[in-house]
């Protein structure tokens, strides 16, 4: 079975330049735990997900800026982990087991998957 068969093709993604207040939004308004960073063509430069933003939270109450307003550039994981719509699935199964801890596959745009990399 390819990748293909069971990816998604309508993916949420956002900008690097985004607010993390717009990515919460966009994860609570789709119900989904994380989003795939595009620039303006679409290149996939990462991930952001609610433990990135966890993370940003908590250095805000350690006394660093608010987090609403931080770049989600600032707080993505990168680089993001992929693998060809062509592959097969037990190729992703086994990408997914060696990342740590491991990570569901998430889809992208232009015939892809993504392995959400371990938060940093």
């Amino acid at each position: 079975m390819k990748v293909s068969e069971l990816m998604h093709t309508d993916v949420e993604t956002v900008r690097p330049d985004a607010t993390l207040a717009d990515v919460v939004e966009t994860l609570a308004d789709r119900h989904i735990t994380g989003v795939p960073v595009v620039d303006r063509c679409g290149k996939m430069l990462g991930v952001v997900s609610t433990t990135d933003i966890l993370e940003a939270q908590a250095e805000g109450l350690a006394g660093k800026a608010g987090w609403e307003d931080r770049m989600v550039e600032d707080v993505m994981s990168r680089p993001a982990l992929t693998i060809a719509g062509h592959a097969d699935v037990r190729e992703a199964a086994l990408l997914a087991a060696i990342t740590h801890p491991p990570r569901p596959p998430r889809s992208v745009p232009r015939g892809s998957l993504i392995l959400q990399p371990a938060s940093r």
